[in-house]
């Protein structure tokens, strides 16, 4: 991955993480807890890793807004949008 993708999904995870925490925060569920966990290993890979040592295959963060919907219900959360826009970057990613 290029580095300016790299640093362009960190931005935006860095936008998703407080998001995804404070919706955990008042509605602790199990689909919430697992993309918390997602976005907090797809943060530590970007953080930890070269960018020429990452590649999309390693996050496993997409599909995470479409089954927050199918689990909450809940379309205008601000929070789909920043989890919609991690998971473009990652698809437009070299």
């Amino acid at each position: 991955m290029k580095a300016e993708n790299v640093n362009e999904l960190l931005t935006q995870i860095n936008i998703a993480l407080p998001l995804i925490r404070s919706n955990y925060e008042a509605q602790p569920t199990q689909m919430l807890e697992l993309i918390l966990q997602r976005y907090e290993a797809a943060k530590e890979i970007l953080e930890s890793k070269p960018a020429s040592n990452i590649a999309k295959d390693m996050f496993e963060i997409t599909g995470g807004a479409r089954a927050y919907l199918e689990s909450a219900n809940d379309y205008l959360n601000p929070m789909l949008e920043e989890l919609y826009k991690c998971e473009e970057l990652i698809d437009a990613a070299d």
